[in-house]
């Protein structure tokens, strides 16, 4: 996310990742609990596929952690620009902007 140069700034900035951290691993916990319940062998398709998204799911948080760690959070892998703050309280492991996501990139 883009350094503001006030103190002011930064700390909001540092309440703000401290928040999406938390949002993180909520959604983290919430998506391994679901794994977890799920029957370890089956031959439904729709359970399959239910597993994989979540699987998925839990691989964009797990990047999306990574990249707060890093502090490239906030940036879209994509064109580079910053994404909007809606999109991350929405959806904080999304890795791209929304016209990105638009255009298939995610």
């Amino acid at each position: 996310m883009t350094v503001h140069t006030t103190t002011q700034s930064r700390l909001h900035q540092e309440q703000l990742l401290d928040s999406i951290r938390i949002s993180l691993e909520s959604a983290a916990a919430r998506r391994q609990r679901q794994l977890d319940d799920m029957p370890a062998f089956h031959t439904d398709p729709v359970a399959d596929a239910q597993r994989q998204g979540l699987e998925q799911i839990l691989a964009e948080i797990r990047a999306a952690q990574e990249r707060l760690d890093a502090g490239s959070f906030g940036t879209c892998q994509t064109c580079g620009t910053p994404i909007p703050l809606e999109r991350l309280e929405l959806r904080p492991w999304t890795p791209v902007c929304v016209p990105c996501a638009a255009g298939g990139a995610a």
